[in-house]
């Protein structure tokens, strides 16, 4: 329930400060004065679009802010799931700059226009005159039956198993194209695959096998530097490295008792000697290394072919490059593998959705056109009580062969406002009139079955007047029982029915003129009722017979 409206810097509005109460709040106002203005501001708050045009002249910024009591209608998972402060009462603000840029927050945190909307939606039902444009619209008339038939719930789970079934549908579809490009490209990637594969690559080999090609291609020349070099340490005839160092050695062994640098020097040598028959090991190893089968370089040529063909084909600069490749083609293949029996899982979750889904379309088809025929008769009785005594109205419920968001049904309003002519699509044959008297008859009738906080009526008695005025009057009071209603009205009738009632005027003043809006005491209530019935002229007669519509109104609410 609006429980607070807070409005700065709006249009001709500086300061409003306004407390609203629980049941029905009337507002009246003569022409001009600015009842628009208030809706708009609340518009705001509302989600509707800012525009800076609505700030007042030399002012930077307007606010709108609204307080609401918000207890008993169960949004705290609403809240929670938007990471915000959940509170009984909370504060909704929307600030306009003259920039045209626009912030809203809840509980002083700053939210998106998306989540703003989302959480008025819960609170607030703005019903103006132009809104009866909403019973041409198949999907309302839908809502109207769902709300009649008190399947929400349902209809709500159905939606979600549809979009369940439709991402599932679109995965398939997604999946199915993509194994036919896969299998377009599978013999391709099998043989690159299978190429790689057999050439039985190793990390190291390339380096390797470069080296041992370019031993090989040397052999000649290393093997006379390996020779000569052997010879040098052997020697012939004990003139080598080797047998030299091995008597120099001994020689300083036979002095060692006498000076023990000898010694020392002799251990020296010693290690030499080690060092360097090592060495002699390796150069015979070296030799006999390159003693090899004269096809082994031929066939180390063909190897490295091999590996730079694979290289230059898979655009890869390294034999580690070229086994990631193999890798990702090998994964490639599984992957294009494994297609069909994701496709064939895929093709069973839509099977069963969609089995699960005609089960509930036909169910909340039964739903329907059980409700059809109560509310239609509904409808019609209302009609009548205001002032449509021919009145027909017909709820058509249609399955449809195709599954829809809402389930298979199409949902039509029929109405005929005389006995000689048959029902036909409502939006067809009813006048201004007729229409508002139907679609408070569906406000009516939705505010039994939906918890709504409050419902603002602009001006819905638009095209009625009299008695009629007075049957409208009685069903919005009676609406006022069960929930927070705001009406905007011009006519007597409706303004007199029992509750609080705000009179918006303007105050020209030397600095500009200004919109403002007051709570009407018992006194001024007769007389703003007494100016609705006779205008500005305002005579006895006409406070007497406002008097009389208050009092009547007061008994018959009682």
């Amino acid at each position: 329930m609006l429980t607070h409206l807070y409005i700065k810097h709006y249009a001709l509005i500086d300061t409003l400060d306004l407390e609203l109460y629980p049941g029905l709040n009337t507002i009246t106002g003569e022409t001009g004065a600015g009842k628009s203005i208030l809706l708009g501001a609340l518009g705001l708050i509302l989600g509707q679009r800012a525009d800076a045009t609505a700030i007042q002249q030399g002012e930077s910024q307007c606010v709108v802010e609204g307080h609401f009591s918000i207890g008993d209608y169960g949004l705290q998972p609403f809240f929670a799931e938007n990471d915000l402060e959940y509170a009984d009462e909370v504060v909704i603000r929307r600030v306009v700059s003259d920039n045209g840029k626009s912030r809203a927050y809840v509980n002083e945190l700053p939210v998106n226009l998306q989540t703003l909307k989302a959480l008025v939606g819960q609170l607030v039902d703005i019903h103006s005159q132009h809104a009866t444009l909403l019973l041409q619209d198949a999907q309302f008339q839908l809502r109207v039956l769902d709300a009649y038939a008190g399947i929400q719930e349902q209809v709500a789970a159905y939606s979600a198993l549809y979009r369940q079934w439709v991402s599932a549908k679109r995965q398939l579809e997604q999946l199915e194209a993509t194994m036919r490009t896969a299998q377009e490209e599978r013999d391709y990637n099998e043989f690159q695959f299978i190429e790689l594969r057999d050439a039985k690559l190793k990390g190291d080999e390339l380096e390797e096998l470069e080296t041992l090609r370019k031993r090989l291609a040397n052999a000649h020349e290393l093997g006379e530097a390996y020779t000569k070099a052997l010879s040098l340490l052997q020697g012939d005839d004990d003139n080598g490295a080797l047998p030299a160092i091995h008597s120099s050695i001994a020689s300083l062994n036979r002095i060692g008792a006498l000076d023990p640098r000898a010694s020392t020097l002799s251990e020296r040598l010693g290690s030499v000697r080690i060092e360097l028959q090592d060495i002699r090991s390796e150069l015979e190893s070296c030799l006999e290394t390159l003693e090899v089968d004269p096809g082994e370089l031929a066939r180390i040529e063909e190897r490295l072919g091999l590996i730079y063909h694979l290289r230059e084909k898979h655009h890869c600069s390294t034999v580690a490059e070229l086994l990631a490749r193999q890798d990702e083609l090998e994964a490639k293949l599984e992957l294009t593998d494994s297609y069909e029996t994701q496709r064939k899982m895929l093709d069973e979750e839509v099977e069963s959705l969609g089995q699960q889904l005609t089960l509930q379309a036909d169910t909340l088809h039964s739903r329907r056109a059980q409700a059809a025929v109560p509310l239609s008769e509904r409808v019609q009785s209302m009609l009548k009580q205001m002032g449509i005594a021919n009145a027909t109205f017909g709820v058509e419920v249609l399955a449809q062969e195709e599954l829809q968001p809402n389930g298979r049904d199409t949902v039509a309003f029929l109405y005929s406002g005389n006995i000689q002519v048959s029902p036909q699509p409502l939006a067809r044959v009813a006048s201004g009139g007729e229409l508002s008297r139907v679609m408070l008859s569906l406000k009516g009738i939705m505010a039994e079955s939906v918890a709504m906080p409050t419902i603002i009526f602009d001006e819905i008695d638009t095209g009625v007047s009299g008695n009629i005025a007075a049957l409208m009057g009685q069903l919005i009071s009676q609406m006022g029982q069960r929930m927070q209603v705001l009406n905007i009205t011009h006519l007597p009738q409706i303004a007199a029915q029992p509750g609080h009632h705000f009179q918006v005027y303007k105050n020209h003043t030397p600095t500009g003129t200004q919109t403002k809006i007051r709570l009407l005491t018992s006194e001024e209530r007769v007389g703003e009722i007494a100016k609705l019935l006779s205008g500005e002229n305002v005579t006895e007669a006409s406070l007497a017979n406002a008097r009389e519509l208050l009092g009547a109104n007061e008994t018959n609410h009682g």
